[in-house]
Order: C-alpha cells, then sequence, then structure tokens
C-alpha cells in the first residue's frame, strides 16, 4: 500500500514551478480569447458590467444548474441587501439531460408555470440562469456552443437560448413573462457579490462543473461603451498535464479532448478518478460502487471511513485545489499584474467549503504562488448566490421593465 500511495502522489503531484506554468499559459490563452483567436479559455462578454448596489424590485428567477431547477421570487431592497420570498427546486429527470430540446424547455415552462400560477399574470420580469457556454450579444440572448457537465440535449447547440425558453412559455400560456436576462451562473455570483460588497471582483463557481469571471478592464467592448464582465469558461483550459487515469477518464466522457480542467477540478469528476485508481489498484472485490462508472461521487468521498481508500483520494483532491489556487491566481495577476489593490473572489460551490482541509490548501497554494503578497487575495465562500445575481442582472438590463 505504501508503494500504491507512493506511485499516486507523484502521478497527482503538481509543484510549485508546475503551477508557474499553468498560470503562464492561462494568461496566454486569456490574452488569445480576448483578441478572438484559437483558445481553449472562450472569454465570453457578458454585456452587463458590476451592479451600482441601488438596483431595486422584484424579479422571477429560473436557475439551471446541473442536475436541478430552481425558481424563485428575489426581491432586491436598492440598499445592497436582497432576500428570496419563495423558492421551488426540482431535479432534471436524467432522460430530460440527454433528450429534445422540446422536452427539456418545456419542462421548465412548467415548473415556472407551477410556481407562478397564483400570481396575478401581469407583465413580469424575468432572469434565466443558464451554466453553460453560450455566446451573448447582449443580456438577454446567447447561443449555446456546446453543452458541459454531463448534458447532451439535441437540438441546442447553436441555437438562440433565449428564444428556446421564451417560446416554451409562450407555449405553456405563459406570455406576460418577459425575458430581460439570460446569464451564466458564474456571472450571477459575481453580481450577487458585488451587489453586497463592490469589493469583489472574481466569483468562482466550484460544483458538479466549474467556471470563474471577472470585469475586463483592458478591452472595451464596441457593444457596450464600458468595461463588462467576462466569462472564461476556464473548465476547458487544456494546458494541464494529464496522466494515464485522467486519460481513461477522457475517453469515456461525452465530449473527449474538452473540459480538461474541470475533469481534473470539479465535484462531477474527483469522485471518479478515485474509482479508476481504486479499481485498478485493489479491483472491485467489496465495493460494488467501484464497477460503475460515477458510482462514487464527491459528496461520498468526504464520508469515507476506509483509511485506504481516504489517502488513495487524497493527493486527487489536492491537486484539483492547487490548480483552482493557480488558475485564481491567473485572473487576479491578469487584471493586477503588481498587486496593488486587495482582491476579492467568492467561491460558490460545495467543495469549496464541503471537503475537509480543501480551502485550506487552495489558500496556502495562493501563499506558495505570492509570497508576501498572498493576502492580496481574500477567497471567500458564497452559498446560492445565482439565482440573486440574476435578478441583478434583470435589474441592471436596458430593457427591464418596472418590478412587479
Amino acid at each position: 500500500m505504501k508503494k500504491i500511495l507512493k506511485n499516486i502522489g507523484r502521478l497527482f503531484e503538481l509543484k510549485t514551478a508546475d503551477l508557474l506554468g499553468i498560470i503562464d499559459r492561462f494568461h496566454q490563452h486569456m490574452a488569445a480569447g480576448l483578441r478572438g483567436e484559437k483558445s481553449s479559455l472562450k472569454m465570453l462578454p457578458a454585456y452587463v458590467g458590476l451592479p451600482s448596489g441601488t438596483e431595486k424590485g422584484r424579479y422571477l428567477v429560473c436557475d439551471m444548474g446541473g442536475t436541478n431547477v430552481r425558481v424563485m421570487s428575489v426581491e432586491l431592497s436598492g440598499n445592497r441587501r436582497a432576500r428570496v420570498e419563495s423558492a421551488m427546486r426540482c431535479p432534471i429527470p436524467l432522460p430530460l439531460r440527454r433528450g429534445e430540446k422540446e422536452a427539456l424547455f418545456s419542462f421548465l415552462a412548467r415548473v415556472i408555470g407551477d410556481f407562478t400560477s397564483a400570481w396575478p399574470r401581469i407583465p413580469t420580469p424575468f432572469a434565466f440562469t443558464f451554466s453553460y457556454p453560450m455566446e451573448q450579444k447582449s443580456i438577454n440572448s446567447g447561443i449555446l456552443i456546446r453543452w458541459t457537465k454531463g448534458f447532451n440535449v439535441r437540438g441546442v447547440e447553436g441555437k438562440e437560448v433565449g428564444m428556446l425558453i421564451s417560446q416554451s412559455l409562450k407555449g405553456a400560456r405563459l406570455s406576460h413573462i418577459h425575458l430581460r436576462a439570460l446569464i451564466n451562473d458564474t456571472v450571477a455570483t459575481l453580481l450577487y457579490a458585488s451587489y453586497q460588497n463592490p469589493a469583489y471582483d472574481m466569483a468562482v463557481i466550484l460544483g458538479t462543473g466549474t467556471n470563474a469571471c471577472y470585469p475586463e478592464r483592458k478591452v472595451n467592448f464596441q457593444s457596450t461603451g464600458r468595461e463588462t464582465i467576462i466569462n472564461l469558461e476556464w473548465g476547458n483550459f487544456s494546458e494541464l498535464p494529464a496522466n494515464d487515469y485522467d486519460k481513461l477518464l477522457d475517453v469515456n466522457t461525452p465530449n473527449p479532448g474538452e473540459q480538461r480542467m474541470e475533469k481534473m477540478v470539479s465535484g462531477m469528476y474527483l469522485g471518479e478518478l478515485v474509482r479508476l485508481v481504486l479499481l485498478e489498484t485493489q479491483g472491485s472485490k467489496g465495493h460494488p460502487k467501484l464497477n460503475k462508472p460515477y458510482g462514487l461521487t464527491a459528496r461520498q468521498l468526504v464520508r469515507l471511513e476506509a483509511e485506504e481508500i481516504k489517502a488513495i483520494a487524497h493527493p486527487i483532491v489536492v491537486r484539483s485545489a492547487r490548480i483552482l489556487a493557480a488558475a485564481i491566481t491567473a485572473v487576479i495577476t491578469w487584471m493586477d499584474s503588481d498587486l496593488k489593490n486587495i482582491h476579492h473572489v467568492a467561491v460558490d460551490g460545495s467543495l469549496f467549503t464541503g471537503y475537509p482541509g480543501y480551502r485550506k490548501i487552495v489558500e496556502a497554494t495562493v501563499e506558495e504562488l505570492l509570497p508576501r503578497q498572498g493576502d492580496k487575495l481574500i477567497i471567500s465562500p458564497v452559498k446560492s448566490a445565482s439565482g440573486i445575481g440574476a435578478a441583478v442582472a434583470c435589474a441592471m438590463s436596458d430593457f427591464a421593465a418596472k418590478s412587479f
């Protein structure tokens, strides 16, 4: 076992020099993506800046995440405070995640209809959080580039998502609900954090998948005439050293060769990496879950009692945290190369706070990468931020109607 653990530790180890190299390559891909050149970082403008904190009103929000959809009513007070008045969560059935677009969007419209069934049928401003890579031309429209997080719904890639949700609402006799903001969950998280505290200038999602965003001040976008939040879609970052287990996992996914960073960092894949290592080193005897792909989840890793399995999981989780720290450092040093200012980073996701020691590894790695300046990065957890952030986007939209 000692020999096995030593080998696993070596395979998943990332030294300081490796992480500094990742930061350099991250900057190269950020620059190329902003120029519209080939890059594994899409650098997608969200066509919304940071909020003032005075945004006010009551808004309907639908938040479509990795496995669930949440519908909620959100009230913004206008003095940097917000509250969720009511909410409903529904799991997205697996067949809908890999079926036809009509079935998925009809399901979303039904959930929204059920939630608002007792509401007056008056013009209702609506925000839709869509947690997948999309190219936007305005704050309320976006074309899906590709599915991630295990989704593969036919007929949506290359289509305008805002139009699809609006059509489904109309088909469900909900035409009084007007889409005012279509927004990525990562961007919504930054809007929520910044609405509460203007010191926040970066947000990270670390859940089923992973992503990040920040306000781009070096590049002005003609269609906005001002800075805009950039959605990096960093789960697709490709310049990371992969071992045999990474390659085995990748080749058996619906999108081989894509989402390389997500497959090394996010909650959806960490358990599967541990399962693949265990299957090869110990076999499946006595562990029925090891025979089923994705039978071991990141949530289950936290509750493991077998010390040997914990020991195998540890270097895989440590690598995840160190890659995340390097990516955060890359974005912050892109914004402020000399670290003249203090930067607050909002992280939404159970892996950051729920896995024992994960947050400490991230913070220690930042200190390692930024000696004597690590205290310039303050990384804090936020919870369920994307729904309220979508309401903030709705309030900021040039198209927003009066709140109901």
